[in-house]
């Protein structure tokens, strides 16, 4: 299976950049670069949507070993103006956050989700809002509370134009977070026990395992702050 995915890989690679073919047959190199696209598209996509389940294992494995293979299809979509182009990029850079997170890989799926990011400014998609999302999770995680603070914003900025319960309820986890990093743990807990009672009806296991974690996080904290005041008293 490996020597099979390197093999379409190799091919796409030399067609898909080739000078010549760009040049002697546009229509051939455009087919041959949505062919690149969509066939590293589906994997990062059901990716996402199986990765709380008994296959994250080896989605995580496939991945891992494809990542050339998928920077490469997301350089592609975002180095286009084609706009179906970017926000398949958008939309590959935001299922790949799942891997990113649990791999470490912070530095890189900023990286990539900002840079997708910058080529649909201000667009109103729920795509972008979930990417936004995505990028404040990585940024808070890194400390970057300022960078964190203004993808948060345009989140709720945007998620006002949207009418998509998914779009709202991640601006509202999104808070909580923040709200965390910020040590305004009751707001925090009210937000996330929202996120998590909204998320119970979409029937979306993935997101409310991730609320269920930083409303833990929310609890423990103002449980050990509400300890170390009664010992200071």
């Amino acid at each position: 299976m490996f020597r099979a995915e390197w093999s379409v890989s190799a091919f796409s690679r030399r067609c898909v950049t080739t000078a010549d073919t760009k040049q002697s047959s546009p229509a051939n190199y455009q087919a041959l670069r949505w062919r690149h696209r969509d066939w590293y598209e589906k994997p990062a996509l059901t990716a996402e949507a199986e990765w709380v389940s008994s296959q994250q294992l080896k989605w995580i494995a496939r991945l891992g070993r494809e990542q050339s293979n998928l920077r490469e299809a997301m350089t592609l979509c975002l180095s286009e103006s084609d706009d179906t182009d970017t926000e398949a990029g958008l939309r590959i850079a935001a299922a790949l956050y799942p891997f990113w997170l649990t791999r470490g890989k912070l530095t890189e799926g900023r990286y990539w989700l900002d840079r997708a990011l910058a080529c649909h400014p201000r667009q109103s998609t729920a795509t972008r809002v979930k990417a936004l999302y995505y990028s404040s999770v990585l940024s808070e995680l890194q400390g970057d509370i300022p960078a964190a603070t203004a993808l948060v914003e345009e989140g709720r900025s945007l998620a006002e134009q949207i009418d998509d319960p998914m779009t709202h309820v991640l601006v509202a986890q999104a808070e909580g977070l923040l709200a965390i990093s910020n040590s305004d743990l009751r707001r925090a807990s009210g937000l996330l026990e929202e996120s998590r009672d909204i998320y119970a009806t979409l029937n979306d296991d993935h997101r409310k395992v991730a609320v269920l974690y930083l409303l833990g996080l929310a609890y423990g904290c103002v449980r050990t702050f509400r300890g170390r005041w009664h010992v200071t008293r």
